[in-house]
C-alpha cells in the first residue's frame, strides 16, 4: 500500500513539474528565407524576456543571408518597412541586433532587456531579411508584440 502511495506522489510531482515547464517555456521564432522571400513562424505575442530564434536560409547555397531585429517609431508599420527600398536603416528604425549567416540554420537565444516595453514605448519587434553579395533587402516580417 505504501508503494502505491509513493508511486502516486512521484507521478503527481512529475505532472506538476511538467505543467510548470510547459507554462514557462521559452517561445521559438523561426524565420525562413526561401525562393527570394522571408517568412516568419512565430507566436503573435512573446513575453518580455527570453526567446529563441531559428534563422533558416534555404535559398541559393552560395549567398550569405542575414537578418536585423528591429523596432519602428510610433506610427510606422510593416508596410513602411517593406516599402523601404534600401538595406540602410531609415531614421525611424532602431536596430537591436543584426546577424549575417551562411546557408543553413542559425540559432540564437535572445533576452530582451527588462525595460524593453518602457524603452520602446510598447512597440512590437520586426525582422528584416537580407542577402549579401550583392547586398539587397529580401523582405520584412512582423509585428511580434512584446508583453509587459
Amino acid at each position: 500500500m505504501n508503494n502505491n502511495r509513493l508511486l502516486s506522489t512521484i507521478v503527481g510531482l512529475a505532472l506538476v513539474l511538467l505543467l510548470l515547464t510547459a507554462c514557462n517555456s521559452t517561445p521559438t521564432l523561426t524565420i525562413t528565407v526561401k525562393g527570394g522571400t522571408c517568412t516568419l513562424d512565430s507566436p503573435k505575442t512573446i513575453p518580455n524576456g527570453a526567446f529563441n530564434l531559428n534563422f533558416v536560409s534555404e535559398d541559393d547555397g552560395h549567398k550569405p543571408h542575414g537578418f536585423a531585429l528591429v523596432t519602428l517609431d510610433a506610427g510606422k508599420t510593416l508596410q513602411d518597412l517593406v516599402a523601404w527600398p534600401s538595406t540602410d536603416p531609415p531614421e525611424w528604425l532602431t536596430v537591436l541586433d543584426a546577424e549575417e549567416t551562411e546557408p543553413g540554420t542559425y540559432s540564437e537565444a535572445y533576452n530582451l532587456p527588462k525595460d524593453f516595453s518602457v524603452r520602446y514605448n510598447g512597440e512590437p519587434i520586426y525582422f528584416v531579411c537580407f542577402q549579401s553579395n550583392p547586398e539587397a533587402k529580401i523582405g520584412a516580417v512582423g509585428p511580434i508584440e512584446v508583453s509587459k
